[in-house]
Protein backbone atom coordinates (compact mmCIF):
# COMPACT_ATOMS: atom_id res chain seq x y z
CA UNK A 1 0.00 0.00 0.00
CA UNK A 2 1.42 3.32 -1.23
CA UNK A 3 2.75 5.97 2.04
CA UNK A 4 -0.46 8.25 2.03
CA UNK A 5 -2.99 5.47 2.29
CA UNK A 6 -0.87 3.97 5.03
CA UNK A 7 -1.27 7.16 6.40
CA UNK A 8 -5.42 7.59 5.91
CA UNK A 9 -5.60 4.04 7.56
CA UNK A 10 -4.95 5.01 10.81
CA UNK A 11 -6.52 8.25 9.80
CA UNK A 12 -25.03 15.72 18.70
CA UNK A 13 -28.21 14.72 17.24
CA UNK A 14 -28.78 19.18 17.27
CA UNK A 15 -25.93 19.08 14.37
CA UNK A 16 -28.00 16.21 12.32
CA UNK A 17 -30.45 18.18 9.97
CA UNK A 18 -33.44 16.41 8.32
CA UNK A 19 -31.27 16.10 5.29
CA UNK A 20 -28.47 13.69 6.52
CA UNK A 21 -25.35 14.71 5.43
CA UNK A 22 -22.18 12.17 5.96
CA UNK A 23 -19.32 15.20 5.59
CA UNK A 24 -15.50 14.59 6.62
CA UNK A 25 -13.75 15.60 10.05
CA UNK A 26 -14.75 18.71 9.94
CA UNK A 27 -18.42 19.71 10.80
CA UNK A 28 -18.12 23.01 12.39
CA UNK A 29 -15.55 25.58 13.32
CA UNK A 30 -14.22 26.45 16.77
CA UNK A 31 -12.61 29.98 17.67
CA UNK A 32 -9.03 29.80 16.48
CA UNK A 33 -6.65 27.83 18.88
CA UNK A 34 -8.77 24.86 19.40
CA UNK A 35 -7.53 21.48 19.03
CA UNK A 36 -8.74 17.88 19.12
CA UNK A 37 -7.33 14.56 19.24
CA UNK A 38 -8.87 11.26 18.01
CA UNK A 39 -7.49 7.56 18.67
CA UNK A 40 -7.25 5.91 15.17
CA UNK A 41 -7.36 1.64 14.94
CA UNK A 42 -8.07 0.12 11.84
CA UNK A 43 -6.19 -2.66 9.27
CA UNK A 44 -5.63 -3.65 5.92
CA UNK A 45 -6.52 -6.90 4.26
CA UNK A 46 -3.92 -8.57 2.23
CA UNK A 47 -5.14 -12.14 2.52
CA UNK A 48 -6.07 -11.85 -1.08
CA UNK A 49 -3.26 -11.93 -2.42
CA UNK A 50 -1.48 -13.95 -0.40
CA UNK A 51 -0.52 -12.26 2.39
CA UNK A 52 -1.39 -10.89 5.83
CA UNK A 53 -3.88 -8.10 7.43
CA UNK A 54 -1.89 -5.25 9.24
CA UNK A 55 -2.85 -3.58 12.27
CA UNK A 56 -2.37 -0.29 12.84
CA UNK A 57 -2.82 2.01 15.61
CA UNK A 58 -2.14 5.89 16.25
CA UNK A 59 -3.86 9.17 16.80
CA UNK A 60 -4.98 12.17 14.69
CA UNK A 61 -4.91 15.60 16.01
CA UNK A 62 -6.65 18.59 14.00
CA UNK A 63 -6.29 22.34 15.16
CA UNK A 64 -6.94 25.90 14.01
CA UNK A 65 -3.21 27.69 14.29
CA UNK A 66 -4.10 31.22 12.89
CA UNK A 67 -6.02 33.51 10.62
CA UNK A 68 -5.79 34.81 7.23
CA UNK A 69 -7.88 36.99 4.88
CA UNK A 70 -6.79 36.46 1.21
CA UNK A 71 -8.46 38.17 -1.60
CA UNK A 72 -11.18 39.72 0.65
CA UNK A 73 -12.05 36.28 2.45
CA UNK A 74 -11.72 35.43 6.16
CA UNK A 75 -9.76 32.29 6.00
CA UNK A 76 -8.06 29.81 8.91
CA UNK A 77 -4.92 27.59 9.19
CA UNK A 78 -5.71 24.19 9.96
CA UNK A 79 -2.88 21.99 10.77
CA UNK A 80 -3.26 18.10 10.46
CA UNK A 81 -0.89 16.36 12.25
CA UNK A 82 -1.24 11.92 12.17
CA UNK A 83 1.01 9.68 13.56
CA UNK A 84 0.56 5.84 12.79
CA UNK A 85 2.12 2.47 13.98
CA UNK A 86 2.17 -1.40 13.36
CA UNK A 87 0.81 -3.22 16.54
CA UNK A 88 1.88 -6.49 15.08
CA UNK A 89 5.38 -5.71 13.79
CA UNK A 90 7.80 -4.67 16.10
CA UNK A 91 10.74 -3.82 13.54
CA UNK A 92 7.77 -0.91 11.60
CA UNK A 93 9.32 2.54 12.70
CA UNK A 94 6.55 5.03 14.01
CA UNK A 95 5.64 7.54 11.25
CA UNK A 96 4.30 10.54 11.37
CA UNK A 97 2.51 12.95 8.83
CA UNK A 98 1.40 16.71 8.98
CA UNK A 99 -0.34 19.19 6.87
CA UNK A 100 -1.06 22.69 7.14
CA UNK A 101 -3.36 24.19 5.20
CA UNK A 102 -5.55 27.54 4.36
CA UNK A 103 -8.83 26.91 3.81
CA UNK A 104 -11.40 29.96 3.71
CA UNK A 105 -13.99 29.84 6.64
CA UNK A 106 -16.95 29.12 4.55
CA UNK A 107 -15.50 25.80 3.25
CA UNK A 108 -15.15 24.67 7.42
CA UNK A 109 -18.47 23.34 8.03
CA UNK A 110 -21.10 20.66 7.71
CA UNK A 111 -21.98 20.33 4.12
CA UNK A 112 -19.07 22.15 2.47
CA UNK A 113 -16.03 20.11 1.09
CA UNK A 114 -12.63 21.68 2.76
CA UNK A 115 -10.35 19.39 0.72
CA UNK A 116 -11.06 20.80 -2.33
CA UNK A 117 -10.75 24.16 -1.02
CA UNK A 118 -7.41 24.39 -0.44
CA UNK A 119 -5.76 28.31 -0.72
CA UNK A 120 -1.97 27.16 0.12
CA UNK A 121 -0.96 24.45 2.10
CA UNK A 122 2.31 22.41 3.05
CA UNK A 123 2.82 18.60 3.76
CA UNK A 124 6.34 17.06 5.89
CA UNK A 125 6.53 13.24 6.13
CA UNK A 126 8.63 11.17 7.95
CA UNK A 127 9.52 9.05 11.28
CA UNK A 128 8.76 10.60 14.53
CA UNK A 129 9.94 13.22 14.33
CA UNK A 130 9.64 14.39 11.38
CA UNK A 131 13.29 16.00 10.28
CA UNK A 132 11.99 17.25 7.08
CA UNK A 133 10.90 20.83 6.58
CA UNK A 134 7.01 21.39 5.47
CA UNK A 135 7.14 21.42 1.61
CA UNK A 136 4.80 23.07 -0.73
CA UNK A 137 1.33 21.44 -2.17
CA UNK A 138 -0.85 22.68 -5.19
CA UNK A 139 -3.97 20.39 -3.63
CA UNK A 140 -4.04 17.36 -1.30
CA UNK A 141 -3.30 13.59 -2.09
CA UNK A 142 -6.25 12.15 -3.56
CA UNK A 143 -6.85 9.78 -0.42
CA UNK A 144 -6.59 11.61 2.47
CA UNK A 145 -8.94 14.63 0.63
CA UNK A 146 -11.60 12.12 -0.49
CA UNK A 147 -11.20 10.49 3.34
CA UNK A 148 -10.62 12.71 5.87
CA UNK A 149 -11.36 16.39 4.49
CA UNK A 150 -14.71 15.32 1.52
CA UNK A 151 -17.93 17.01 1.07
CA UNK A 152 -21.49 15.54 2.13
CA UNK A 153 -23.04 12.18 0.52
CA UNK A 154 -26.58 12.91 -0.84
CA UNK A 155 -27.94 9.16 -0.22
CA UNK A 156 -26.64 9.39 3.58
CA UNK A 157 -29.19 8.38 6.20
CA UNK A 158 -29.80 9.49 10.01
CA UNK A 159 -28.74 7.27 12.56
CA UNK A 160 -31.01 7.49 16.06
CA UNK A 161 -28.96 9.27 19.09
CA UNK A 162 -27.08 6.83 20.83
CA UNK A 163 -24.24 7.54 24.04
CA UNK A 164 -21.18 8.92 22.84
CA UNK A 165 -18.23 6.38 23.02
CA UNK A 166 -16.51 5.64 26.29
CA UNK A 167 -13.15 7.16 25.46
CA UNK A 168 -14.94 10.44 24.14
CA UNK A 169 -17.02 10.12 27.42
CA UNK A 170 -13.88 11.31 29.26
CA UNK A 171 -14.23 14.24 27.75
CA UNK A 172 -17.55 15.24 27.08
CA UNK A 173 -19.82 12.97 29.33
CA UNK A 174 -22.26 10.51 29.06
CA UNK A 175 -23.69 12.52 26.07
CA UNK A 176 -26.19 11.07 23.11
CA UNK A 177 -24.40 11.89 19.76
CA UNK A 178 -26.87 12.01 16.22
CA UNK A 179 -25.12 10.42 13.73
CA UNK A 180 -25.15 9.67 9.80
CA UNK A 181 -23.82 6.90 7.51
CA UNK A 182 -23.74 6.57 3.89
CA UNK A 183 -21.55 4.88 0.88
CA UNK A 184 -20.05 6.92 -1.93
CA UNK A 185 -17.47 5.91 -5.35
CA UNK A 186 -13.85 7.68 -4.62
CA UNK A 187 -11.79 8.56 -7.33
CA UNK A 188 -8.36 6.91 -6.83
CA UNK A 189 -6.52 9.43 -9.43
CA UNK A 190 -4.45 6.31 -10.28
CA UNK A 191 -1.02 8.41 -11.71
CA UNK A 192 -0.60 7.37 -15.26
CA UNK A 193 0.92 4.13 -16.12
CA UNK A 194 -0.19 2.52 -12.77
CA UNK A 195 -3.05 0.04 -12.59
CA UNK A 196 -5.42 -0.37 -10.28
CA UNK A 197 -9.47 0.58 -9.22
CA UNK A 198 -10.33 4.10 -10.37
CA UNK A 199 -13.25 4.17 -8.55
CA UNK A 200 -13.29 3.24 -4.71
CA UNK A 201 -16.19 1.69 -2.86
CA UNK A 202 -16.39 3.44 0.96
CA UNK A 203 -18.99 3.08 3.49
CA UNK A 204 -18.64 6.15 6.32
CA UNK A 205 -20.26 6.52 9.79
CA UNK A 206 -19.62 9.97 11.53
CA UNK A 207 -21.21 10.82 15.56
CA UNK A 208 -21.94 14.54 16.22
CA UNK A 209 -22.00 16.69 19.04
CA UNK A 210 -22.02 20.40 19.29
CA UNK A 211 -19.39 19.93 22.51
CA UNK A 212 -17.08 18.14 20.22
CA UNK A 213 -14.43 20.81 18.59
CA UNK A 214 -15.29 20.65 14.91
CA UNK A 215 -18.31 18.49 15.61
CA UNK A 216 -17.36 15.10 15.68
CA UNK A 217 -17.18 12.76 18.20
CA UNK A 218 -16.42 9.65 15.97
CA UNK A 219 -15.93 8.94 12.18
CA UNK A 220 -15.52 5.50 10.38
CA UNK A 221 -14.90 4.30 7.04
CA UNK A 222 -13.95 1.43 5.03
CA UNK A 223 -13.27 0.26 1.47
CA UNK A 224 -10.96 -0.82 -1.20
CA UNK A 225 -7.69 0.30 -2.34
CA UNK A 226 -6.51 0.30 -5.66
CA UNK A 227 -5.02 -2.94 -5.26
CA UNK A 228 -8.17 -4.25 -3.65
CA UNK A 229 -7.04 -4.79 -0.42
CA UNK A 230 -10.01 -4.24 2.28
CA UNK A 231 -9.04 -1.06 4.79
CA UNK A 232 -11.08 -0.09 7.59
CA UNK A 233 -9.82 2.86 9.83
CA UNK A 234 -12.48 3.78 13.31
CA UNK A 235 -11.03 6.84 15.14
CA UNK A 236 -12.44 8.24 18.41
CA UNK A 237 -12.30 11.67 19.93
CA UNK A 238 -10.48 11.24 23.09
CA UNK A 239 -8.84 15.24 24.08
CA UNK A 240 -9.60 18.61 23.33
CA UNK A 241 -8.32 21.99 24.35
CA UNK A 242 -7.12 25.36 23.20
CA UNK A 243 -3.94 27.18 23.04
CA UNK A 244 -2.99 25.73 20.30
CA UNK A 245 0.25 27.23 17.96
CA UNK A 246 1.68 25.98 14.49
CA UNK A 247 4.64 23.43 14.19
CA UNK A 248 5.69 25.66 11.03
CA UNK A 249 5.09 28.90 11.93
CA UNK A 250 7.20 30.40 9.38
CA UNK A 251 5.65 28.19 6.15
CA UNK A 252 2.73 30.74 5.22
Amino acid sequence: MHKISTAILLAAATLVTTTAQADGLIHALPKDGTWVSFKMEGHEDKTHRGQEVEHFTGYLKISSVGRETVNGEQCRWVEIEHTWDRTDDPTYDERKQIFKLLIPEKHLRKGAAPGKHVVRGYQVFGTTPPKRQPTAIKKLPASFRNLMLRGPMENAEKLPPKLAPNLAQKKLGKLKCGGVRGATEIDSELPDGVEGLETLPFSFEVRLHEKAPFGVVSYEFSGLEPNNDTVVTKMTLDDFGEGAVSRYPDAK
